[in-house]
């Protein structure tokens, strides 16, 4: 575990604080210079692999500011075999060492690696309590078979501009959110969106 130092500048790669892994989950603590992120890594098999991360804050997950960050495993920053989410530490009351508005650090509170596993620990102990709990698979009747069956929710991202090549900002694509019968397969439920999403990195 390495302390985190803010710094004026970004970091590019981003400085690795701590890479552990918990039981099937990995813990990811970056420190991008201005402010850190934290980072949960679940097996590629595991039920809430793949989701958006706009779902788990729907479920109600409390994590600082809140989850923004999803992504599979890069093998470059985010290690392979896991479904990474993310959030950030850039906040309001949050120390930023550099505001590019202002072009002055920002002065609030300074997390430090410790801090932030433990929360991550946290998001590991939700994330278990979402799966054991099935809040991530409600039942609903379907109106086509009329069985009462847990459903599946398929989330579909196409990239429509990819944004800043270095963070990602400034990213927008089409997401399509599909709610599928596990009994019979149909759609129950459909709905497109263009979404602008804003790199936490």
């Amino acid at each position: 575990m390495k302390r985190m130092i803010y710094r004026v500048k970004r970091l590019s790669p981003p400085e690795v604080l701590l890479d552990e892994k918990v039981n099937n989950y990995r813990i990811l603590i970056l420190n991008y210079g201005t402010h850190p992120c934290g980072y949960v890594g679940v097996p590629l098999d595991h039920p809430l692999a793949k989701i958006h991360h706009n779902s788990l804050n729907n479920i109600g997950i409390n994590v600082h500011g809140e989850m923004s960050f999803c992504k599979k495993g890069d093998n470059i920053i985010w290690p392979k075999d896991y479904w990474w989410f993310g959030w950030s530490y850039d906040y309001a009351k949050d120390y930023v060492g550099y505001d590019p508005i202002l072009s002055i650090p920002l002065d609030g509170k300074k997390w430090t690696t410790k801090e932030i596993y433990q929360e991550a620990l946290s998001v590991i102990e939700q994330i278990e309590n979402i799966v054991k709990n099935k809040k991530y698979s409600p039942k609903i009747l379907c109106p086509y078979c009329n069985s009462e069956q847990p459903i599946k929710i398929n989330h579909d991202l196409n990239i429509l501009d990819s944004g800043c090549p270095d963070c990602g900002f400034g990213a927008s694509y089409d997401l399509t959110i599909e709610i599928i019968c596990s009994n019979c397969g149909k759609i129950i439920y459909e709905q497109k969106t263009k979404v602008r999403d804003d790199c936490i990195e």
